[in-house]
């Protein structure tokens, strides 16, 4: 198993988009992390004397119409949105994969059961889902991260369970049953191993989907509370005054945009990588 994550990873650097992307993903984490050292300014300090200056000296990417720095807003909104990203996306592949577990190896009612659930999670987009989830149970980081990692839930259960329906067929499968393995020893010995590299892939490409998810709860008013600076909010802040002051919302857009395409080429990079068919054609 470590010979073939070593191929894999060797096999991801060498694809440009792939590495440029988790380039991209390793400079917003690392700039979210040392987001003291980094931003030049306190984010929510206001200051109407400074209001909506253009980019340059000394405020790189200009302020908004507070007065306050945009580029530190920026750094400290990186937190916002890859944190509750992370979490949302821990809670639902964490639920999803017992759901998708469940569900796939003992089969039968309990099978058609959970995949009904998780057919009318999916009848509404995640979106649409996750602003429902968010007005029930109320404003806040924590709601956030619950309303995105529940609206989640479907896609990862449905993943896993196919993947544990194919994998256990195979033989080593029916050995370990002949042989008298329990249950839990099959999943945890024989499936999840096989499970973790689909698993993979799906957590590193719908943190992608979390990200958009919070940023356009943000835009809707449903995410972080003002003065917290979030990516979502600071575009419908600046959607005001996009004639007077597009940096306002175009650089938040910008943000938002690098680090989705960021995401979503190392997630198909990372597809490609663990996926033994196409790393040996060297795509």
């Amino acid at each position: 198993m470590r010979g073939d994550w070593g191929r894999a990873v060797r096999a991801l650097l060498r694809r440009r988009s792939a590495a440029c992307g988790g380039a991209v993903v390793i400079g917003v984490l690392a700039v979210a992390l040392l987001a003291p050292m980094v931003a030049p300014h306190d984010p929510v300090d206001q200051d109407l004397s400074r209001r909506m200056k253009p980019p340059g000296r000394p405020y790189l990417l200009g302020t908004d119409d507070f007065g306050r720095d945009i580029l530190s807003r920026i750094v400290w909104g990186s937190r916002v949105s890859l944190g509750v990203a992370a979490a949302s996306i821990v809670i639902g592949a964490s639920i999803g994969s017992l759901v998708g577990f469940a569900a796939g190896y003992s089969g039968g009612a309990p099978d058609h059961a959970l995949m009904r659930a998780m057919d009318i999670m999916m009848a509404f987009p995640t979106l649409l889902l996750a602003i429902t989830l968010v007005t029930v149970l109320g404003r806040g980081v924590g709601n956030l991260v619950v309303a995105i990692g529940v609206a989640n839930i479907p896609q990862f259960g449905r993943i896993v369970r196919g993947e544990v329906l194919r994998i256990k067929l195979f033989d080593y499968v029916d050995a370990a049953r002949g042989l008298g393995a329990s249950h839990l020893r099959i999943i945890v010995r024989h499936l999840l191993p096989n499970v973790w590299p689909t698993l993979t892939v799906l957590m590193s490409l719908r943190v992608s989907v979390a990200i958009l998810s919070e940023a356009s709860l943000s835009f809707l008013g449903l995410g972080i509370r003002a003065p917290a600076p979030s990516w979502g909010g600071m575009v419908a802040e600046g959607q005001k005054f996009l004639l007077l002051a597009p940096w306002m919302s175009l650089v938040p857009g910008l943000a938002i945009m690098a680090l989705v395409l960021g995401l979503n080429l190392f997630g198909d990079g990372l597809r490609d990588a663990l996926d033994p068919r196409l790393r040996a054609e060297g795509t």
